[in-house]
């Protein structure tokens, strides 16, 4: 379709025939052919025109050459509407027969080239786009994405005329230069930058979800990764409700707590019946709560939570080999003087002590923590506390993780949360601690709810996400040239110094192989993300991609020759067997299968 347009010599030309009849005075209507809305293809009047004459042709079956029977036919079907929908303007014959050559012009275009219609008869975009960008080439004079608005400008008076319709021609400019720019050599990522270009907090939420669809191999065309890619980004949307039920922070250490709950401390450095004794004193706590209608709401689990931390590090201190009746004496007392604020605590009593069954009572509630039944329960506390094992400072950091797991298993609330949810909540937790091996558990949650919270922020406009998503999606894997990550990122140095030590050959490499090295040195250096190897495995493809497009070039290729290339080699991989023309052939077909925009001749 490169070379479309319309030859308007004659469409200057005044109209001087006046074809409609009826009781107005025609002298008071405007020719068509006068006005400016008749030489602007966008216009309703030319919409109008172009679409009733374009289903003329189609009602004939062919294009036929304007004829007196033609203008009659067209009149008796034209006339009616039109005079309703344009009151102002008089319809002369030499306008219509313009109208009728242009749409003819299209017609006959688009009619010999056999894949630049769809089966149902509509315009085939897709084969328009990149038959022009296969026979597009930049020049010095003019910033390259000039050509992208000039293929967008052509194809959009080529679909108002022979469709009818309106295109968005910045939209359809943005999602041309999106694969454009990826043709292009010898450019780097600043000169490809452009007035089309957009990348706001949405865009960077819509090229992460894609990067890590795709990382799953799965070869979606675009059509399908946008529909995954909406349906990721509704139910991040969906954590709303969690947050707005001062839900998230809690489901979020409930989901971390039980996928490492296997990988920590506490877990590797306890014996069974140490582990078994620090969850009874836990449970013990947690039921203890329960007297507390505060604690139990959601919004105050964290309250729990630290307060059980606190009299995990009292019960250390407190004296080992008090008889029962001594502490029954002191839970008394403590309880005479909660209720008389005049009475002071005896001298002789242990501080450590006091402070332990005050939290306790504190734990419960004070006004229920003063009836005589709640006593029992400070005394099993005390039995379950003296024997507690001491805790490393780094085995206290995760006791909490311990904790979280405990209130979990009472009372299974993570079987509440939405099933969209829960996968989101779990990849970005894995997010988090594949970016920072050695973070701590409260870190973690500190910043996957951080994460959340700029997520949520984020005005969602559906029909301006959706127009975002096809500007991305035309470029599959290749959006990873014009991104950036830290190359201090642990994974990605760690993928550098692999590809280095392996003497690896872009053309023979096997990519898989590869990242089942990378995933088992990674599982080496850091065991707890073992945790979240999926989560992992997904991470480093999209680590080893953007080694393979930004570190592994000298930027004289372009990025659609990076993306042949990378599927090149998974397909002679796997099929070592194939001849260089089943190679290029199949090559071809995935090119079109999911980057259809790209000319495959071009890069040939």
């Amino acid at each position: 379709m490169s070379g479309l347009s319309f030859p308007n010599d004659e469409l200057n030309q005044a109209d001087s025939t006046p074809l409609e009849e009826g009781h107005e005075d025609s002298s008071l209507l405007h020719p068509i052919d006068e006005a400016d809305d008749f030489y602007d293809p966008f216009s309703d009047l030319s919409l109008f025109l172009s679409k009733k004459i374009k289903g003329e042709i189609d009602e004939s079956g062919s294009l036929s050459k304007w004829s007196g029977k033609i203008e009659a036919n067209l009149l008796a079907k034209i006339l009616p509407e039109f005079k309703k929908k344009f009151p102002r303007y008089r319809l002369g014959a030499s306008a219509l027969k313009k109208v009728w050559e242009k749409v003819g012009y299209y017609y006959e275009k688009i009619q010999g080239q056999k894949e630049a219609l769809k089966d149902n008869g509509k315009l085939n975009l897709k084969y328009m786009i990149r038959e022009n960008l296969k026979k597009s080439f930049p020049t010095e004079h003019l910033p390259p994405y000039t050509i992208a608005k000039q293929i967008a400008t052509k194809l959009s008076e080529c679909i108002a005329t022979l469709e009818g319709k309106r295109p968005e021609i910045d939209q359809l400019t943005k999602v041309i230069w999106s694969v454009q720019k990826h043709l292009l050599r010898d450019l780097s990522p600043l000169q490809t930058k452009s007035p089309y270009d957009e990348y706001d907090k949405i865009d960077k939420l819509i090229v992460k979800t894609q990067l890590e669809i795709t990382a799953k191999g799965e070869n979606l065309d675009p059509y399908m990764l946008k529909r995954e890619i909406l349906k990721k980004l509704k139910a991040y949307f969906e954590i709303k409700t969690l947050a707005k039920e001062n839900q998230l922070t809690s489901t979020l250490s409930m989901l971390l707590a039980e996928k490492l709950q296997y990988s920590s401390l506490i877990s590797c450095h306890f014996s069974l019946k140490e582990r078994k004794t620090i969850e009874s004193f836990i449970r013990q706590q947690i039921e203890m709560g329960q007297c507390n209608s505060l604690l139990r709401s959601d919004e105050h689990r964290l309250e729990l939570i630290q307060r059980i931390l606190a009299l995990y590090t009292i019960a250390e201190g407190l004296p080992k080999n008090m008889d029962e009746e001594s502490l029954r004496a002191s839970i008394r007392h403590v309880k005479e003087c909660a209720q008389d604020k005049t009475k002071a605590v005896s001298p002789n009593m242990d501080q450590a002590l006091f402070v332990f069954i005050n939290a306790e009572m504190h734990l419960m509630d004070e006004e229920k923590a003063l009836d005589s039944s709640i006593e029992d329960a400070i005394v099993k506390a005390y039995s379950k506390g003296i024997s507690l094992p001491s805790l490393s400072s780094s085995q206290v950091e995760q006791f909490e993780l311990l904790i979280w797991k405990t209130i979990e298993e009472e009372a299974s609330l993570l079987s509440y949360t939405s099933a969209d949810a829960l996968p989101i909540l779990e990849q970005e937790l894995g997010n988090v601690l594949i970016d920072n091996p050695k973070q701590s558990f409260k870190m973690i949650i500190s910043s996957t709810l951080q994460f959340f919270k700029k997520v949520i922020a984020t005005s969602f406009d559906e029909a301006t996400v959706k127009e975002k998503v096809d500007t991305w999606v035309a470029q599959n894997d290749m959006l990873i040239r014009t991104i950036h990550f830290d190359p201090r990122t642990p994974l990605l140095a760690l993928i550098e110094k692999k590809w280095k030590t392996l003497h690896l050959d872009e053309f023979t490499v096997d990519h898989e192989r590869f990242i089942q090295d990378v995933i088992e040195d990674a599982l080496k250096l850091y065991p707890l993300l073992s945790s979240f190897e999926e989560e992992l495995k997904g991470r480093l493809w999209i680590l080893y991609k953007y080694h393979w497009y930004h570190v592994l070039t000298d930027g004289r290729a372009s990025t659609y020759e990076r993306f042949l290339l990378w599927h090149k080699a998974l397909l002679k991989r796997h099929h070592p067997d194939w001849s260089k023309e089943k190679l290029s052939s199949a090559l071809n077909k995935l090119s079109n299968q999911l980057i259809p925009l790209a000319p495959f001749e071009k890069a040939e």
